[in-house]
């Protein structure tokens, strides 16, 4: 058949689009955990490539995942922003709605149940590359809090990737069924020591949220007993255990600066109760409402999402916000229950978004590129699942 009577979907242009798009996919995931700008290089490629395939076929492009939140959200941002005392700082917020991408790309890419599950195992085996560079630069230095691991970026964002990779590891052992799972405990056991070896507080109790979640949906008694031994094998490391309790010690410098910055916040929403005082302006009016009994004098943000976004995009951003997170939870809810795939790559997203839930309770983790480009293309997951059906 001559090429111009293929059917536009079958057309070497769109073939070759979508080959090069899904490579520059696979090859943003590898990237994540590495290098921020390789990531998004590989991330522009597979967005290029992934509309010129859809212009050659001819397709209509799909509807984004969460679109009413997300713009319901992005709207208050855009008033935000017009009623911020200054606009030009605000507008460069906006630099962040590129990784909006990533909830979109996987409905263009994804067409079966191995694209999903080939995304997945891509993800981990990065992630569990990470842990082992990252726990041999820890051993090979000092050790202990402050020779905790950093891996290739801040501490915190590596300890939320760790987070994020560890749960959809576990989802896969405790969900996946039982072929070939002893890669799978290997894995689990190097991302585990990399994530307590992280000393991240946030990440800890964000996993805890996480893989209690999935032991629920497991339901084995033996799953129970397996986390109870694991978590004592933690908490009698000295190092760990003391880190640990030290949530609860108000005299924590660490501790103490996140609530003075709590307090700092909710006079930010008092005085700018609906618009907040503008986007990626928190930290710049942070002196004016500080704490005396803060310990450090300055802010890059509240270390908590409710309070960062609320302060800078008011009540109206936060609702917005809310919003947006419940939908995707619920969405990931129903899609694991009527999955027409595989339960566990759902399963595990959910957790994921649960864990970045709580450890944003802890820290301001919707403002890490890091972690949101992981975390979108989890949430679009029930979408992309529904078109394998």
């Amino acid at each position: 058949m001559p090429r111009s009577d293929l059917p536009r979907d079958a057309r070497p242009a769109t073939r070759r689009s979508r080959r090069i798009a899904r490579a520059g996919w696979l090859a943003f995931l590898a990237a994540l955990p590495f290098s921020i700008a390789g990531s998004q290089i590989a991330l522009t490629a597979c967005g290029a490539a992934a509309v010129a395939a859809l212009a050659f076929s001819g397709r209509r492009p799909p509807r984004p995942p969460l679109w009413w939140p997300v713009g319901i959200f992005l709207g208050v941002s855009l008033l935000s922003i017009a009623g911020s005392e200054e606009p030009a700082r605000s507008l460069r917020d906006l630099r962040g709605l590129v990784l909006l991408a990533t909830l979109w790309l996987p409905l263009l890419l994804v067409r079966s149940e191995s694209d999903i599950l080939g995304s997945m195992r891509v993800a981990c085996v990065a992630g569990t590359l990470l842990a082992a560079v990252a726990l041999a630069q820890y051993w090979a230095g000092p050790g202990g809090l402050e020779g905790r691991l950093t891996g290739y970026h801040h501490w915190l964002t590596t300890a939320g990737q760790l987070m994020i990779l560890w749960l959809l590891v576990l989802a896969r052992l405790l969900l996946g069924g039982a072929q070939r799972r002893w890669p799978w405990f290997a894995s689990l056991a190097l991302l585990s020591a990399a994530l307590a070896f992280g000393f991240a507080r946030s990440a800890w109790l964000g996993a805890a949220a996480g893989a209690g979640f999935l032991l629920l949906r497991r339901r084995s008694r033996w799953a129970w007993i397996a986390a109870a031994v694991g978590l004592i094998v933690l908490l009698s490391v000295p190092a760990l255990r003391g880190r640990l309790l030290g949530l609860g010690d108000v005299d924590d410098p660490s501790v103490r600066n996140r609530l003075a910055q709590l307090v700092s916040g909710a006079q930010m929403v008092r005085d700018h109760p609906l618009l907040g005082v503008g986007p990626n302006r928190a930290s710049r009016v942070y002196p004016l409402y500080r704490r005396d009994w803060a310990p450090e004098p300055q802010a890059p943000h509240l270390h908590n999402n409710v309070a960062t976004v609320a302060a800078e995009r008011g009540l109206l951003g936060l609702t917005a916000w809310i919003v947006w997170m419940i939908a995707a939870l619920r969405g990931l809810w129903l899609g694991a229950r009527g999955a027409a795939i595989a339960r566990w790559p759902l399963e595990g997203a959910l957790a994921a978004l649960i864990a970045f839930l709580v450890a944003g309770l802890f820290e301001y983790n919707f403002g890490d590129s890091e972690i949101l480009m992981l975390i979108y293309p989890l949430m679009a997951l029930p979408a992309a699942a529904r078109r394998c059906a």
